[in-house]
């Protein structure tokens, strides 16, 4: 009788060591996945009023913009550049650690510009690609290519910068994927993030097939790793391709998150006349 028990015990045992070996890495799957809710401040960052935009490269570089002027600030120095012939200045999008995309909307040109913000000569003729209105780009994690959506034809096309080549097209953009209102692009290494001011966001592979499609209210939105991080009414959330969203932090109820901006590990918050940044755990 002792023997039944006995064995009854041991493969009740068994199954329940089987059961938390297999939850252990689905665990910590799940702890790669998502950021600590501890979260912590390493700088805060003063920006004037007259700011009409910023960006980050790799290197955690700031890149303040004022018209036709960039101010960067950063590791290893400090500088200003003024680019007279340029309107405005509306995406800086790092290649490498040493290229950045500069991007004026207004007079649909993209250039490069090395890491002392000096133009390199080489832009690109959009009406060359039958381009009419560029209105978003993204850098690529392909070397020597960038992302470039024209919103007149609902187009993207992968552009190969040193071939001078379009190595992917998509037309009808927007509509296959079921998206509307202005969208903005974002590749990282999980795949390219299209993020639609409608609260829509989509995950494309590589070979921009459909992988996973987010609805969520937020304000503010950028891809992290696997997911999402974002803001709804002044608290930031983290949601994942595999479990729901999370709390991350709160913010003052005083101020207004204006925009958020994943660089490395480090999330930049615009604030009031200020950028608070934080280093993702």
């Amino acid at each position: 009788m002792i023997g039944i028990y006995w064995k009854k015990f041991y493969v009740l045992n068994v199954r329940a060591f089987l059961c938390i070996t297999m939850l252990v890495p689905l665990y910590n799957q799940a702890q790669k996945n998502e950021p600590s809710k501890e979260w912590r401040k390493i700088q805060s960052i003063p920006i004037s009023s007259e700011v009409d935009a910023w960006f980050t490269d790799l290197q955690q570089t700031l890149y303040l913009v004022n018209k036709d002027e960039i101010t960067k600030i950063g590791s290893p120095f400090n500088t200003v550049q003024s680019i007279k012939s340029w309107q405005s200045i509306d995406g800086i999008e790092p290649i490498n650690p040493f290229k950045l995309l500069l991007f004026s909307a207004s007079q649909q040109q993209i250039c490069i510009a090395d890491n002392t913000l000096a133009l390199t000569g080489d832009c690109f003729p959009l009406e060359a690609l039958e381009i009419a209105n560029v209105t978003a780009i993204s850098s690529s994690k392909r070397p020597d290519m960038f992302w470039i959506y024209d919103e007149v034809n609902s187009t993207i096309l992968l552009y190969n910068y040193l071939t001078k080549t379009i190595v992917q097209s998509l037309y009808n953009f927007k509509g296959l994927l079921g998206l509307k209102g202005k969208i903005t692009l974002k590749e990282n290494e999980t795949g390219l993030w299209v993020i639609s001011d409608r609260n829509e966001i989509v995950l494309l592979d590589d070979y921009l097939n459909k992988v996973y499609t987010f609805q969520l209210a937020f304000d503010h939105a950028v891809p992290y790793k696997n997911g999402i991080l974002y803001s709804d009414q002044n608290t930031l959330y983290f949601t994942n391709r595999y479990d729901g969203s999370k709390a991350v932090h709160k913010i003052s109820t005083q101020e207004t998150i204006k925009k958020i901006h994943v660089s490395g590990n480090q999330l930049y918050i615009e604030l009031d006349q200020r950028i608070d940044v934080f280093i993702i755990p």
